[in-house]
Protein backbone atom coordinates (compact mmCIF):
# COMPACT_ATOMS: atom_id res chain seq x y z
CA UNK A 1 0.00 0.00 0.00
CA UNK A 2 1.66 3.32 -0.54
CA UNK A 3 0.44 6.11 1.26
CA UNK A 4 1.00 9.65 0.20
CA UNK A 5 0.52 13.09 1.98
CA UNK A 6 1.27 16.86 1.09
CA UNK A 7 1.05 20.12 1.51
CA UNK A 8 -0.30 22.79 -0.50
CA UNK A 9 2.46 25.41 0.38
CA UNK A 10 4.62 25.33 -3.14
CA UNK A 11 2.77 22.27 -3.81
CA UNK A 12 5.61 19.83 -1.57
CA UNK A 13 4.65 16.36 -1.17
CA UNK A 14 6.02 13.46 0.62
CA UNK A 15 5.10 9.60 -0.09
CA UNK A 16 5.24 6.30 2.28
CA UNK A 17 5.59 3.48 0.57
CA UNK A 18 3.43 0.93 3.21
CA UNK A 19 2.74 -3.04 2.99
CA UNK A 20 5.04 -3.98 0.09
CA UNK A 21 8.76 -3.81 -1.04
CA UNK A 22 9.23 -3.14 -5.35
CA UNK A 23 12.15 -5.29 -6.56
CA UNK A 24 13.44 -3.85 -9.64
CA UNK A 25 16.69 -5.24 -11.13
CA UNK A 26 20.27 -3.67 -11.25
CA UNK A 27 22.03 -1.48 -8.44
CA UNK A 28 18.39 -0.04 -7.68
CA UNK A 29 16.64 -3.02 -6.86
CA UNK A 30 14.03 -2.34 -4.50
CA UNK A 31 12.09 0.09 -2.74
CA UNK A 32 11.57 0.20 1.40
CA UNK A 33 8.48 -0.87 2.72
CA UNK A 34 7.61 1.83 5.60
CA UNK A 35 9.87 4.47 4.38
CA UNK A 36 9.12 8.17 3.65
CA UNK A 37 10.46 9.86 0.46
CA UNK A 38 9.83 13.32 -0.68
CA UNK A 39 8.67 14.20 -4.31
CA UNK A 40 10.02 16.31 -6.51
CA UNK A 41 7.10 17.34 -9.21
CA UNK A 42 8.83 17.12 -13.34
CA UNK A 43 6.45 17.47 -15.94
CA UNK A 44 6.14 14.42 -18.16
CA UNK A 45 4.18 13.20 -21.23
CA UNK A 46 1.93 16.60 -20.47
CA UNK A 47 1.09 14.92 -17.34
CA UNK A 48 3.13 14.82 -14.04
CA UNK A 49 5.64 13.20 -12.92
CA UNK A 50 6.96 12.34 -9.30
CA UNK A 51 10.48 11.81 -8.19
CA UNK A 52 11.27 10.62 -4.91
CA UNK A 53 14.20 9.01 -2.80
CA UNK A 54 18.04 9.08 -3.77
CA UNK A 55 20.01 6.20 -1.96
CA UNK A 56 23.03 4.81 -3.21
CA UNK A 57 24.43 1.20 -3.92
CA UNK A 58 27.84 0.78 -4.58
CA UNK A 59 28.26 4.67 -4.91
CA UNK A 60 25.91 4.47 -7.91
CA UNK A 61 22.28 7.00 -7.57
CA UNK A 62 19.20 5.93 -7.13
CA UNK A 63 15.66 7.26 -7.43
CA UNK A 64 11.82 6.40 -7.91
CA UNK A 65 9.59 7.81 -10.49
CA UNK A 66 5.85 7.62 -10.37
CA UNK A 67 5.19 8.96 -14.17
CA UNK A 68 1.68 8.78 -16.25
CA UNK A 69 2.62 5.87 -19.12
CA UNK A 70 -0.13 7.63 -21.71
CA UNK A 71 -2.62 5.15 -20.06
CA UNK A 72 -1.65 4.54 -16.35
CA UNK A 73 0.69 5.62 -13.33
CA UNK A 74 3.45 3.63 -13.11
CA UNK A 75 6.40 2.71 -10.67
CA UNK A 76 9.70 3.31 -12.09
CA UNK A 77 13.04 3.16 -10.63
CA UNK A 78 16.00 5.38 -11.66
CA UNK A 79 19.55 4.18 -11.86
CA UNK A 80 22.51 5.78 -12.46
CA UNK A 81 25.33 3.70 -14.13
CA UNK A 82 27.54 5.71 -15.18
CA UNK A 83 28.02 9.80 -14.18
CA UNK A 84 26.12 10.77 -17.54
CA UNK A 85 24.04 7.39 -17.85
CA UNK A 86 20.54 6.55 -16.23
CA UNK A 87 18.93 3.23 -16.70
CA UNK A 88 14.61 3.27 -16.16
CA UNK A 89 13.15 -0.31 -15.04
CA UNK A 90 9.20 -0.47 -14.54
CA UNK A 91 8.64 -1.97 -11.34
CA UNK A 92 4.60 -1.85 -10.80
CA UNK A 93 1.41 -0.46 -12.35
CA UNK A 94 -0.48 1.90 -9.39
CA UNK A 95 -4.18 2.26 -9.84
CA UNK A 96 -5.95 5.04 -9.34
CA UNK A 97 -5.58 8.84 -10.50
CA UNK A 98 -3.00 11.56 -9.18
CA UNK A 99 -5.04 14.82 -9.57
CA UNK A 100 -3.28 18.52 -10.04
CA UNK A 101 -3.24 19.82 -7.34
CA UNK A 102 -2.78 17.37 -5.03
CA UNK A 103 -5.37 16.87 -3.81
CA UNK A 104 -7.65 14.02 -3.53
CA UNK A 105 -7.13 9.95 -4.11
CA UNK A 106 -4.60 7.92 -5.60
CA UNK A 107 -2.21 5.00 -5.71
CA UNK A 108 -4.47 3.26 -3.11
CA UNK A 109 -4.10 5.81 0.05
CA UNK A 110 -5.32 9.28 0.65
CA UNK A 111 -3.20 12.71 0.06
CA UNK A 112 -3.04 14.59 3.33
CA UNK A 113 -1.29 17.72 4.72
CA UNK A 114 -2.56 21.33 3.70
CA UNK A 115 -5.52 20.15 1.66
CA UNK A 116 -8.83 20.73 3.52
CA UNK A 117 -10.35 17.92 2.38
CA UNK A 118 -10.53 14.88 0.21
CA UNK A 119 -12.16 14.54 -2.72
CA UNK A 120 -12.91 11.88 -4.83
CA UNK A 121 -15.63 13.23 -7.20
CA UNK A 122 -15.46 16.17 -9.87
CA UNK A 123 -17.98 18.63 -10.96
CA UNK A 124 -18.41 19.98 -14.42
CA UNK A 125 -17.75 23.75 -14.62
CA UNK A 126 -18.85 26.24 -17.61
CA UNK A 127 -19.19 29.80 -18.76
CA UNK A 128 -15.28 30.93 -18.75
CA UNK A 129 -13.52 32.71 -21.13
CA UNK A 130 -13.25 36.27 -22.07
CA UNK A 131 -15.75 39.32 -21.98
CA UNK A 132 -15.48 42.65 -22.49
CA UNK A 133 -15.63 44.91 -19.46
CA UNK A 134 -18.95 45.83 -18.61
CA UNK A 135 -20.65 43.16 -19.34
CA UNK A 136 -21.30 39.67 -17.74
CA UNK A 137 -20.63 35.88 -18.02
CA UNK A 138 -22.87 33.20 -16.73
CA UNK A 139 -20.56 30.34 -14.43
CA UNK A 140 -22.27 26.63 -14.25
CA UNK A 141 -21.14 23.93 -11.98
CA UNK A 142 -23.40 20.47 -12.65
CA UNK A 143 -22.40 17.52 -10.66
CA UNK A 144 -22.74 18.67 -7.56
CA UNK A 145 -25.54 16.90 -5.08
CA UNK A 146 -25.15 19.39 -2.59
CA UNK A 147 -25.41 22.85 -2.26
CA UNK A 148 -22.83 24.71 -4.75
CA UNK A 149 -20.98 27.81 -3.30
CA UNK A 150 -18.51 30.19 -5.06
CA UNK A 151 -15.94 32.50 -4.12
CA UNK A 152 -15.39 36.25 -4.99
CA UNK A 153 -18.83 37.38 -4.50
CA UNK A 154 -20.45 34.82 -6.75
CA UNK A 155 -23.38 33.68 -4.34
CA UNK A 156 -24.77 30.31 -4.11
CA UNK A 157 -26.31 28.19 -7.16
CA UNK A 158 -25.46 26.18 -10.24
CA UNK A 159 -25.91 29.00 -12.16
CA UNK A 160 -24.34 32.46 -11.75
CA UNK A 161 -23.88 35.78 -13.45
CA UNK A 162 -20.46 37.85 -12.55
CA UNK A 163 -19.32 41.18 -14.07
CA UNK A 164 -15.80 41.35 -13.34
CA UNK A 165 -13.72 44.49 -13.94
CA UNK A 166 -10.45 42.58 -14.39
CA UNK A 167 -9.91 38.97 -15.16
CA UNK A 168 -10.68 36.84 -12.45
CA UNK A 169 -10.77 32.86 -11.11
CA UNK A 170 -13.93 31.97 -9.11
CA UNK A 171 -13.47 28.66 -7.25
CA UNK A 172 -16.33 26.36 -6.49
CA UNK A 173 -17.23 23.91 -3.49
CA UNK A 174 -19.66 21.45 -3.06
CA UNK A 175 -21.34 21.19 0.03
CA UNK A 176 -21.94 17.16 -0.23
CA UNK A 177 -18.84 15.33 0.79
CA UNK A 178 -16.21 13.77 -1.35
CA UNK A 179 -16.28 16.59 -3.95
CA UNK A 180 -13.00 18.06 -5.17
CA UNK A 181 -12.58 22.13 -5.44
CA UNK A 182 -13.32 23.91 -8.99
CA UNK A 183 -12.66 26.47 -10.58
CA UNK A 184 -13.51 28.71 -14.09
CA UNK A 185 -11.62 32.02 -15.00
CA UNK A 186 -13.05 34.66 -16.83
CA UNK A 187 -10.53 36.80 -18.71
CA UNK A 188 -11.45 40.73 -19.00
CA UNK A 189 -10.41 42.69 -22.06
CA UNK A 190 -10.71 46.43 -20.59
CA UNK A 191 -9.64 49.32 -22.90
CA UNK A 192 -8.31 52.23 -21.34
CA UNK A 193 -10.73 54.46 -19.46
CA UNK A 194 -9.91 57.90 -21.03
CA UNK A 195 -9.04 61.19 -18.71
CA UNK A 196 -10.64 64.42 -20.89
CA UNK A 197 -10.72 67.86 -20.38
CA UNK A 198 -12.29 70.47 -21.92
CA UNK A 199 -10.72 72.98 -24.72
CA UNK A 200 -12.04 76.74 -26.50
CA UNK A 201 -11.10 79.99 -26.44
CA UNK A 202 -12.18 81.43 -22.97
CA UNK A 203 -12.23 78.62 -21.22
CA UNK A 204 -10.34 78.56 -17.51
CA UNK A 205 -9.46 75.25 -16.53
CA UNK A 206 -9.54 75.64 -12.59
CA UNK A 207 -7.93 72.15 -11.11
CA UNK A 208 -9.51 68.96 -10.40
CA UNK A 209 -11.33 68.72 -13.15
CA UNK A 210 -13.43 71.58 -12.87
CA UNK A 211 -13.50 74.23 -15.82
CA UNK A 212 -15.09 77.47 -16.12
CA UNK A 213 -16.16 79.49 -19.31
CA UNK A 214 -18.40 82.24 -20.11
CA UNK A 215 -22.08 81.69 -21.50
CA UNK A 216 -21.71 81.09 -25.71
CA UNK A 217 -18.49 80.00 -25.68
CA UNK A 218 -17.69 77.12 -27.94
CA UNK A 219 -16.04 74.27 -26.34
CA UNK A 220 -14.44 71.11 -27.34
CA UNK A 221 -14.12 67.82 -25.37
CA UNK A 222 -10.32 65.97 -25.08
CA UNK A 223 -9.09 63.26 -24.45
CA UNK A 224 -4.78 63.67 -24.42
CA UNK A 225 -4.15 59.98 -23.15
CA UNK A 226 -6.41 58.17 -25.75
CA UNK A 227 -5.80 54.59 -27.73
CA UNK A 228 -4.21 55.81 -30.77
CA UNK A 229 -5.26 52.11 -32.44
CA UNK A 230 -8.87 52.28 -34.37
CA UNK A 231 -11.32 53.13 -31.64
CA UNK A 232 -14.60 55.42 -31.60
CA UNK A 233 -14.74 57.92 -28.55
CA UNK A 234 -18.16 58.12 -27.27
CA UNK A 235 -19.02 61.57 -25.40
CA UNK A 236 -21.15 61.97 -22.71
CA UNK A 237 -23.02 64.72 -24.90
CA UNK A 238 -24.14 62.12 -27.42
CA UNK A 239 -22.23 62.53 -29.92
CA UNK A 240 -19.10 59.98 -31.28
CA UNK A 241 -15.32 60.96 -32.96
CA UNK A 242 -12.91 58.70 -34.38
CA UNK A 243 -10.50 61.09 -32.98
CA UNK A 244 -9.51 62.03 -29.60
CA UNK A 245 -11.08 66.01 -30.08
CA UNK A 246 -15.16 65.79 -30.46
CA UNK A 247 -17.06 68.22 -32.42
CA UNK A 248 -17.49 71.68 -31.15
CA UNK A 249 -20.60 72.77 -29.20
CA UNK A 250 -22.19 75.44 -27.48
CA UNK A 251 -23.70 74.48 -23.67
CA UNK A 252 -26.68 76.40 -22.88
CA UNK A 253 -26.22 75.21 -19.28
CA UNK A 254 -23.26 74.38 -16.76
CA UNK A 255 -23.27 70.56 -16.91
CA UNK A 256 -20.35 67.58 -15.94
CA UNK A 257 -18.70 65.53 -19.19
CA UNK A 258 -16.92 61.81 -19.67
CA UNK A 259 -16.46 59.60 -21.69
CA UNK A 260 -15.59 55.95 -22.78
CA UNK A 261 -13.82 54.88 -25.62
CA UNK A 262 -14.39 51.39 -27.91
CA UNK A 263 -11.56 48.96 -29.02
CA UNK A 264 -12.53 46.26 -31.05
CA UNK A 265 -15.81 46.31 -29.88
CA UNK A 266 -15.25 46.60 -26.43
CA UNK A 267 -16.02 49.75 -24.36
CA UNK A 268 -14.01 51.04 -21.34
CA UNK A 269 -15.32 52.04 -18.35
CA UNK A 270 -16.18 55.77 -17.55
CA UNK A 271 -12.59 57.52 -16.80
CA UNK A 272 -12.60 61.28 -15.28
CA UNK A 273 -15.37 63.56 -15.40
CA UNK A 274 -14.72 67.22 -15.89
CA UNK A 275 -17.11 69.58 -14.79
CA UNK A 276 -18.16 73.13 -16.88
CA UNK A 277 -19.10 76.00 -15.25
CA UNK A 278 -20.92 78.61 -16.94
CA UNK A 279 -21.07 82.50 -15.90
CA UNK A 280 -23.11 84.77 -16.90
CA UNK A 281 -22.51 87.01 -19.24
CA UNK A 282 -23.20 91.09 -19.52
CA UNK A 283 -25.58 91.79 -21.81
CA UNK A 284 -24.89 95.09 -23.88
CA UNK A 285 -27.26 97.01 -25.91
CA UNK A 286 -27.57 100.06 -28.06
CA UNK A 287 -30.10 102.54 -29.09
CA UNK A 288 -29.05 102.56 -32.19
CA UNK A 289 -25.71 100.40 -33.69
CA UNK A 290 -25.86 101.78 -37.20
CA UNK A 291 -26.17 105.24 -37.78
CA UNK A 292 -23.76 108.22 -39.35
CA UNK A 293 -20.41 109.70 -38.22
CA UNK A 294 -21.44 112.39 -35.49
CA UNK A 295 -24.30 111.08 -34.27
CA UNK A 296 -24.68 109.77 -30.79
CA UNK A 297 -25.63 106.33 -29.58
CA UNK A 298 -26.85 105.37 -25.93
CA UNK A 299 -25.35 102.38 -24.64
CA UNK A 300 -26.81 100.16 -21.92
CA UNK A 301 -25.66 97.32 -19.84
CA UNK A 302 -27.74 94.67 -17.71
CA UNK A 303 -26.76 91.03 -15.40
CA UNK A 304 -23.83 92.89 -13.07
CA UNK A 305 -24.71 93.36 -9.91
CA UNK A 306 -21.18 95.28 -9.50
CA UNK A 307 -19.61 98.45 -11.14
CA UNK A 308 -19.58 98.73 -14.78
CA UNK A 309 -16.46 99.79 -16.51
CA UNK A 310 -16.43 100.76 -20.31
CA UNK A 311 -13.70 100.39 -22.57
CA UNK A 312 -12.75 103.67 -25.02
CA UNK A 313 -13.10 105.67 -21.97
CA UNK A 314 -17.08 105.55 -22.65
CA UNK A 315 -17.21 105.92 -18.84
CA UNK A 316 -18.66 104.15 -15.81
CA UNK A 317 -22.26 103.07 -15.11
CA UNK A 318 -24.97 100.65 -16.82
CA UNK A 319 -26.24 103.34 -18.93
CA UNK A 320 -23.45 105.48 -21.38
CA UNK A 321 -23.84 108.49 -24.31
CA UNK A 322 -21.10 107.58 -27.14
CA UNK A 323 -20.17 109.46 -30.16
CA UNK A 324 -17.97 106.74 -31.98
CA UNK A 325 -15.70 108.62 -34.36
CA UNK A 326 -15.38 105.04 -36.60
CA UNK A 327 -16.98 101.67 -36.90
CA UNK A 328 -15.64 100.31 -33.38
CA UNK A 329 -16.61 97.79 -30.03
CA UNK A 330 -17.13 98.68 -26.67
CA UNK A 331 -17.36 96.32 -24.22
CA UNK A 332 -18.52 96.46 -20.69
CA UNK A 333 -16.63 94.79 -17.62
CA UNK A 334 -18.18 93.78 -14.38
CA UNK A 335 -16.74 94.15 -11.09
CA UNK A 336 -18.11 90.81 -9.97
CA UNK A 337 -15.48 88.31 -11.48
CA UNK A 338 -18.57 86.01 -11.73
CA UNK A 339 -19.48 87.48 -14.27
CA UNK A 340 -18.19 87.72 -17.87
CA UNK A 341 -17.66 90.97 -19.77
CA UNK A 342 -20.03 91.79 -22.61
CA UNK A 343 -19.84 93.83 -25.73
CA UNK A 344 -21.41 95.43 -28.43
CA UNK A 345 -20.11 96.75 -32.57
CA UNK A 346 -21.30 100.01 -33.05
CA UNK A 347 -21.34 100.30 -37.19
CA UNK A 348 -20.40 103.89 -38.59
CA UNK A 349 -20.73 105.58 -41.58
CA UNK A 350 -17.14 106.16 -42.19
CA UNK A 351 -16.74 108.69 -44.01
CA UNK A 352 -19.91 110.34 -43.98
CA UNK A 353 -20.30 111.09 -47.98
CA UNK A 354 -18.63 114.07 -49.44
CA UNK A 355 -20.06 117.67 -50.27
CA UNK A 356 -21.10 117.69 -53.91
CA UNK A 357 -20.39 120.19 -56.25
CA UNK A 358 -22.56 122.86 -58.71
CA UNK A 359 -22.37 124.30 -62.18
CA UNK A 360 -25.00 127.09 -63.68
CA UNK A 361 -25.50 127.35 -67.51
CA UNK A 362 -25.84 131.36 -66.03
CA UNK A 363 -26.05 133.18 -63.02
CA UNK A 364 -28.11 136.02 -64.52
CA UNK A 365 -31.80 135.23 -65.53
CA UNK A 366 -33.35 136.90 -68.18
CA UNK A 367 -36.93 137.79 -68.16
CA UNK A 368 -39.03 134.28 -69.65
CA UNK A 369 -35.62 132.22 -69.35
CA UNK A 370 -34.55 129.79 -67.38
CA UNK A 371 -30.81 128.54 -65.80
CA UNK A 372 -29.65 125.09 -65.65
CA UNK A 373 -27.80 124.44 -62.68
CA UNK A 374 -25.77 120.52 -62.75
CA UNK A 375 -24.84 118.73 -60.05
CA UNK A 376 -21.53 116.25 -59.42
CA UNK A 377 -20.33 114.53 -56.53
CA UNK A 378 -22.96 112.02 -55.41
CA UNK A 379 -21.62 109.11 -56.49
CA UNK A 380 -24.91 106.46 -54.63
CA UNK A 381 -28.40 107.35 -53.27
CA UNK A 382 -30.29 110.47 -54.19
CA UNK A 383 -29.90 114.34 -54.68
CA UNK A 384 -31.06 117.18 -52.47
CA UNK A 385 -31.74 120.68 -53.76
CA UNK A 386 -32.16 123.12 -51.94
CA UNK A 387 -35.56 124.22 -53.80
CA UNK A 388 -37.07 120.60 -52.70
CA UNK A 389 -36.16 119.00 -56.20
CA UNK A 390 -34.62 115.34 -55.03
CA UNK A 391 -35.23 113.77 -58.56
CA UNK A 392 -32.08 114.71 -61.14
CA UNK A 393 -28.75 115.62 -60.89
CA UNK A 394 -29.64 118.68 -63.46
CA UNK A 395 -32.73 120.95 -62.57
CA UNK A 396 -33.61 124.09 -64.19
CA UNK A 397 -34.80 127.41 -62.05
CA UNK A 398 -36.43 130.45 -63.51
CA UNK A 399 -36.64 132.56 -60.31
CA UNK A 400 -33.47 134.53 -59.06
CA UNK A 401 -32.19 132.93 -55.38
CA UNK A 402 -29.40 131.04 -53.77
CA UNK A 403 -29.39 127.59 -54.84
CA UNK A 404 -27.05 124.53 -53.09
CA UNK A 405 -26.94 120.99 -53.09
CA UNK A 406 -26.22 118.08 -50.68
CA UNK A 407 -26.02 114.13 -50.95
CA UNK A 408 -28.18 111.14 -49.12
CA UNK A 409 -26.81 108.06 -49.06
CA UNK A 410 -28.69 104.90 -49.36
CA UNK A 411 -26.96 103.53 -46.47
CA UNK A 412 -28.24 104.43 -43.18
CA UNK A 413 -29.88 107.53 -44.46
CA UNK A 414 -26.17 109.55 -43.61
CA UNK A 415 -26.47 113.15 -45.97
CA UNK A 416 -23.45 114.86 -47.16
CA UNK A 417 -22.22 118.67 -46.22
CA UNK A 418 -23.77 121.12 -48.38
CA UNK A 419 -22.42 122.29 -51.96
CA UNK A 420 -20.89 125.81 -52.48
CA UNK A 421 -23.94 128.29 -53.16
CA UNK A 422 -24.59 129.90 -56.25
CA UNK A 423 -26.51 132.72 -56.52
CA UNK A 424 -28.50 133.58 -59.40
CA UNK A 425 -29.88 137.15 -59.84
CA UNK A 426 -32.62 138.55 -62.30
CA UNK A 427 -32.36 141.02 -65.25
CA UNK A 428 -34.31 144.54 -64.14
CA UNK A 429 -35.60 147.36 -66.61
CA UNK A 430 -33.66 150.37 -65.55
CA UNK A 431 -30.29 150.04 -63.08
CA UNK A 432 -28.64 152.29 -61.90
CA UNK A 433 -24.92 151.95 -60.58
CA UNK A 434 -22.62 153.42 -58.23
CA UNK A 435 -19.73 153.43 -56.01
CA UNK A 436 -16.91 150.99 -56.83
CA UNK A 437 -17.23 148.60 -59.41
CA UNK A 438 -16.52 144.99 -58.75
CA UNK A 439 -15.38 142.02 -61.99
CA UNK A 440 -18.63 140.84 -63.50
CA UNK A 441 -21.52 142.17 -65.97
CA UNK A 442 -23.87 144.08 -65.68
CA UNK A 443 -27.69 143.83 -67.34
CA UNK A 444 -30.67 145.68 -67.59
CA UNK A 445 -33.39 145.49 -70.45
CA UNK A 446 -33.85 149.11 -70.51
CA UNK A 447 -31.60 151.51 -69.12
CA UNK A 448 -28.26 151.74 -66.82
CA UNK A 449 -27.08 154.92 -65.57
CA UNK A 450 -23.74 154.90 -63.54
CA UNK A 451 -21.35 156.83 -61.67
CA UNK A 452 -18.90 153.96 -60.71
CA UNK A 453 -15.01 154.24 -60.65
CA UNK A 454 -13.58 151.07 -62.22
CA UNK A 455 -10.59 150.43 -60.94
CA UNK A 456 -7.33 149.08 -61.99
CA UNK A 457 -7.19 145.29 -62.97
CA UNK A 458 -10.64 144.15 -62.95
CA UNK A 459 -13.16 143.44 -65.90
CA UNK A 460 -16.44 144.93 -65.85
CA UNK A 461 -19.40 145.46 -68.76
CA UNK A 462 -22.47 147.37 -69.13
CA UNK A 463 -25.84 145.47 -70.95
CA UNK A 464 -28.67 147.68 -72.11
CA UNK A 465 -31.28 147.01 -74.44
CA UNK A 466 -32.10 151.02 -74.97
CA UNK A 467 -29.77 153.30 -73.31
CA UNK A 468 -26.30 153.61 -71.26
CA UNK A 469 -25.80 156.77 -69.26
CA UNK A 470 -22.37 157.26 -67.80
CA UNK A 471 -22.14 160.94 -65.66
CA UNK A 472 -18.72 163.02 -65.34
CA UNK A 473 -17.94 161.01 -62.00
CA UNK A 474 -17.89 157.94 -64.00
CA UNK A 475 -14.27 156.57 -64.35
CA UNK A 476 -12.15 154.01 -65.55
CA UNK A 477 -8.40 153.39 -64.20
CA UNK A 478 -5.93 152.56 -65.89
CA UNK A 479 -5.42 148.90 -66.09
CA UNK A 480 -9.13 147.72 -66.02
CA UNK A 481 -11.04 146.47 -69.04
CA UNK A 482 -14.54 148.12 -69.41
CA UNK A 483 -16.93 147.20 -71.85
CA UNK A 484 -20.74 148.76 -72.93
CA UNK A 485 -22.99 147.61 -75.61
CA UNK A 486 -26.90 148.00 -76.40
CA UNK A 487 -28.02 144.86 -76.51
CA UNK A 488 -30.95 142.34 -75.52
CA UNK A 489 -31.04 140.52 -72.73
CA UNK A 490 -28.64 137.11 -72.46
Amino acid sequence: MIVLMSSLTGFSQTITLAGSTYYGTGYCSATDANKTYNLRNTPHNGRNQYEFGFSGQYGVGCSFIMRWNTTAWELVSKEQVSPSEFQYTTLTTLAGNFPTPPCGYGFGGTISGDCTEACSNFMTLGGGGTICIGTSATLTASGCTGTVFWNNGGGIGTSITVSPTSSTTYSVTCSAPDYCIGSVTVNVTAPPTPQISILGTGVTNEGDNNYTACSGTSIQLYCGGCSIIPRIMNWSNGTTSSSNLSAAFTPDVSSSYFATQTIDGCTSLVGNTVNLTLKNKIIVEASNNNFCKGTSTTLTASGCTGTIIWDNDAGTGASVVVVPPYTMTYTATCSDTQVCNGGITINVTVPAPVAPTITASATVLCPNTSITLTGNGCTMGNYLWSNGATTNYSINVNAPGSYSLVCSTNLHGCTSPQSSVINITSVGADLTLSGTASSGDRQATQTITSTQSIPANIQTGYYAGKSITLNPTFTVLNGAVFNAEIKTCQ
